[in-house]
């Protein structure tokens, strides 16, 4: 277990900020504007990028953030592998403390000293905000909303900004580069719940929230040209089907076997919140076969308990009322869902390969 004073329980220490990105500059840009503005000591930031060696833009933004008052190394690497990027820096840094940061948002000033604080305590070894759009999508609602003005919540996953103890995240193996953009999902679910199995905290922090910039412009963009009458609602139902057959990939597909991953490395208590997603499809079905009145009162008990516990533990409350009624709702369906969609990428899989195989017979 990491000892409390390699961080140091007064002072400020040095931290390292590790962004891997690929030809998005003017989202670039804005991260490291956002990190200059920091509260914090900027001789003891240093910032590793991780880029495309091809991508000359970011290499002229490098040179013109170097003479601001921040370090800043370069970390090259000629393929599109989020995670290998993020390791590479992480390799890189010299301090014990390491942000991993997603090059579209942009960093609230006081984020290094609330995530200071959090990691301070001796088993944190992982401490991330909630990412928020100027016009959130209900992704973002139903995932990241829900942390807003909580101190903080232990968490099975990291997020798009989250700080390391970077000696604790050595020992447990840092991001799975077989996962990640863009082969797949599930590569900060993956290593959040490896870090727990471990023993370990994963906190999030709603005290403050950092601001995502390349969803919410693009979206502001798309309503902006309808409300203009340059764009039809057409093509925003076209738009935002894309982005429902992108996610049903994810998991019917070749790379089905992340969410395995997932399950794999995680601790006894999420494999049973999963087993429960399961299986309550099932009772309700088998209820509604037997007796109506029981179908209907466990449907009611289970909308109860979902609601006691996100009421128990704060969640969305920053929402009105409805909102957080419905969003903990939403979620548990999102997520039976989701193990639904990964059930049905394992047999499509099985299928297609037992056909192949006599095929080839």
């Amino acid at each position: 277990m990491l000892e409390r004073n390699c961080i140091g329980d007064f002072g400020n220490p040095p931290i390292c900020v590790v962004i891997q990105t690929y030809f998005r500059t003017e989202y670039l840009v804005k991260v490291l504007d956002s990190i200059l503005a920091l509260n914090y000591p900027k001789e003891l930031i240093e910032v590793i990028l991780a880029i495309d060696p091809r991508d000359l833009r970011a290499l002229e933004v490098i040179e013109k953030f170097k003479n601001k008052g921040i370090k800043l190394k370069l970390v090259t690497l000629d393929v599109d592998l989020a995670d290998r990027g993020r390791n590479l820096g992480i390799m890189r840094c010299s301090s014990e403390v390491v942000a991993v940061v997603d090059d579209d948002v942009v960093l609230h000033p006081e984020t290094v000293n609330v995530a200071l604080r959090h990691l301070r305590d001796r088993g944190v070894v992982a401490v991330g905000f909630p990412a928020i759009s100027a016009s959130p999508s209900l992704g973002e609602k139903l995932h990241h909303w829900r942390f807003s003005g909580l101190k903080s919540v232990e968490v099975f996953t990291v997020m798009p900004v989250t700080f390391f103890k970077r000696s604790a995240l050595l020992r447990v193996g840092l991001y799975r580069e077989d996962m990640g953009p863009p082969l797949t999902i599930h590569e900060d679910w993956e290593l959040g719940s490896r870090i727990r199995k471990q023993g370990y905290k994963v906190l999030v922090s709603g005290e403050i929230c950092v601001k995502h910039k390349f969803s919410s412009e693009s979206r502001d963009f798309m309503f902006d040209q309808y409300y203009n009458r340059n764009i039809s609602v057409r093509i925003i139902f076209k738009n935002s089907m894309k982005q429902a057959i992108h996610y049903v990939k994810a998991y019917v597909s070749k790379h089905w076997w992340s969410f395995l991953q997932v399950l794999k490395v995680s601790p006894s208590s999420q494999k049973l919140e999963y087993v429960a997603y399961y299986a309550i499809p099932l009772v309700a079905i088998l209820l509604l076969a037997v007796n109506t009145f029981w179908f209907l009162t466990f449907l009611l008990a289970v909308l109860a308990l979902i609601e006691v516990h996100s009421l128990a533990r704060g969640y969305y409350r920053v929402l009105s009322v409805r909102e957080r009624l419905a969003y903990p709702v939403i979620l548990v369906l999102a997520r039976i869902f989701r193990s639904y969609l990964a059930l049905a990428g394992l047999l499509y899989n099985v299928t297609i390969r037992g056909l192949a195989y006599r095929a080839r017979r």
